[in-house]
């Protein structure tokens, strides 16, 4: 019964949903322009939510276990020098993600299409400061006194996947530099014929003079692939750390994991609403974070198990307990004779 759950969680839940959102990607292929029209609503609370909740997801998570990961380190009887070595790392990494995550917080693609936000690298770094380092704070104060081991290895290796994450998607969308969707109903669109929809398999021409121009944001050009979308994959596997990050919380990771699942699709769906994403926009980003959490997954079962000494004990323990039930149906046949 075991092997089957693992086979339809680790095998085939991945595969049917990776079918899924390429399905949609084809579907999007031909009607990307249409389906955004129809749902776009500019001033949606829904989209708001999920779009603010989709940073949290992602960079908040990140700031918080860079900060758990920090106290567990400093708790460790390693020398000094590799202590203060691994907690500096967790502070650059923190102070970073809160940067990058304030950044997106303001963006025009999030808050910055509710309502007018102030530019400049001051307003920046206090809302980094405000809205998103405490949660640094908040992942000490809430880790356990003692170093645990599977605590770091977990953390580890979510903070390492969140990092390939984010560099992934940054690659690609500096790549494709596609504009995004409400582009075309700003506007800047009625004397700049040259913003417009763009299929998600060609590679748009530069936007720099456009941006410089007509003052637009470097992230209207990053609608390929869906940031958002790629980050709620890694938040499926990044809320259930959750119970690792915070000892008390262990026993709810059945109902972080269900948390993840129904966040993650609000999310996407939310991007198209926003107008931030066309539909293939989510859609290859759904496929891109089945794939890195496939191999993610793969990577930490080796890590937990390295040279499977738990599945032999494991299997030992499963054949004993078929010869002792073996036993007891042989010890009844022979009563009821």
């Amino acid at each position: 019964m075991k092997k089957a759950k693992d086979l339809v969680i680790r095998k085939i839940l991945p595969s049917v949903v990776f079918l899924m959102f390429s399905a949609l990607l084809v579907i999007g292929t031909d009607n990307d322009r249409e389906i955004s029209e129809k749902l776009y609503s500019p001033g949606s609370k829904f989209s708001l939510v999920f779009a603010v909740a989709g940073i949290y997801l992602f960079f908040g998570l990140f700031v918080f276990y860079s900060g758990s990961l920090f106290r567990h380190n400093m708790n460790s009887k390693k020398g000094k020098n590799d202590r203060y070595t691994s907690a500096g790392t967790c502070i650059l990494c923190a102070v970073t993600a809160a940067i990058i995550g304030a950044h997106a917080l303001r963006g025009r693609a999030c808050l910055g299409s509710f309502m007018h936000i102030e530019e400049g690298i001051g307003y920046l770094l206090l809302t980094a400061l405000t809205a998103m380092f405490p949660l640094f704070i908040l992942g000490i104060l809430l880790s356990g006194k003692k170093r645990d081991p599977d605590a770091v290895r977990e953390l580890t290796g979510i903070i390492l996947f969140m990092i390939v994450v984010f560099l992934v998607q940054t690659v690609l969308k500096h790549i494709f530099v596609r504009p995004r969707f409400y582009l075309m109903h700003m506007p800047v669109n009625d004397y700049v014929p040259d913003v417009g929809f763009e299929p998600w398999y060609k590679i748009s021409a530069d936007p720099t003079e456009l941006i410089n121009k007509y003052d637009l944001q470097k992230s209207d050009f990053m609608s390929f692939p869906s940031g958002h979308t790629m980050n709620a994959f890694a938040g499926v596997l990044a809320i259930p750390v959750l119970a690792y990050a915070v000892p008390y919380l262990r026993k709810f990771k059945v109902v972080f994991k269900i948390l993840a699942v129904i966040i993650a699709p609000c999310i996407m769906v939310s991007r198209i609403i926003m107008g931030a994403h066309y539909l293939t926009d989510v859609a290859f980003a759904g496929m891109t974070g089945v794939v890195l959490c496939y191999f993610y997954s793969m990577i930490m079962d080796y890590m937990r198990d390295p040279f499977g000494v738990a599945k032999i004990n494991q299997k030992a323990e499963d054949e004993k307990i078929k010869e002792e039930k073996e036993r007891e149906e042989k010890y009844k046949f022979w009563e009821d004779c």
